[in-house]
């Protein structure tokens, strides 16, 4: 039962940050703002949609043990991914 939980705050956090990267895609985000970094639109655009699909998997894991595993992986896989791709608009 309490790894259901996790799994549930696991998913509202992937939603939240998703949620957060979609609305500032057109505005500052960070360091970062459009005017100086065009491509960090279309950036924030993707991660956006993917960490939603993560959300999403880790919802379904809450049903299914291979799903939950499949889903944290991805899930941290992402987060860390996410990082490494904005380092390269850092100056």
């Amino acid at each position: 039962m309490t790894i259901k939980i996790l799994m549930i705050i696991f998913a509202l956090i992937f939603f939240f940050i998703s949620g957060y990267l979609w609305t500032h895609r057109t505005t500052g985000f960070l360091l970062f703002t459009t005017d100086r970094h065009p491509q960090v639109s279309g950036l924030l655009k993707f991660w956006a949609v993917e960490l939603l699909v993560v959300g999403l998997l880790a919802l379904g894991g809450i049903f299914n043990m291979i799903v939950m595993v499949v889903a944290l992986i991805v899930g941290c896989l992402s987060g860390m991914l996410l990082g490494l791709s904005l380092i390269h608009f850092m100056n």
